[in-house]
């Protein structure tokens, strides 16, 4: 009988990047269980995902890019589910929030130039982010 021959070990920095991937691949599914679950508790817990992976900017991009439009729709159906009597149930009030919380994330790991009055009309300077250590929004002109 012969031993089997052992498989390397996947390094810790392999390890890392493998989650990574994974995180990153849940991402159009939870969009699509914000459109497609009819029920609410479902949404949030998907929402909630969202908004955890968003607090870090290795997902940022791939949430833009993938699921804001499902963020979006979702809390308009949240909006217009309310109940007949105006109030929101536990979990619309809920999405809602959360959606606040992902909003927040991406604002903070995300460089998206403000909108102008007007366009520039040369190509003068370009905008720059400053890093977002504090929640700063503020944008200087890179010389």
């Amino acid at each position: 009988m012969s031993e089997p021959t052992p498989t390397p070990a996947l390094t810790i920095q392999e390890q890392v990047q493998t989650i990574r991937e994974d995180l990153t691949s849940a991402i159009p599914a939870l969009a699509r269980t914000l459109t497609e679950s009819s029920y609410a508790d479902v949404r949030f817990h998907a929402m909630r995902a969202l908004a955890k992976l968003a607090e870090n900017p290795t997902f940022c991009q791939e949430i833009a890019s993938t699921a804001l439009a499902s963020v979006s729709r979702s809390i308009q159906n949240e909006i217009r589910s309310v109940e007949p009597t105006g109030s929101m149930g536990k979990y619309q009030s809920q999405i809602i929030e959360v959606a606040l919380a992902l909003y927040e994330s991406l604002q903070r790991h995300t460089s998206v130039a403000p909108a102008s009055p007007t366009a520039p009309t040369d190509s003068g300077p370009a905008l720059v982010a400053r890093p977002a250590a504090n929640d700063v929004d503020d944008w200087e002109i890179e010389s």
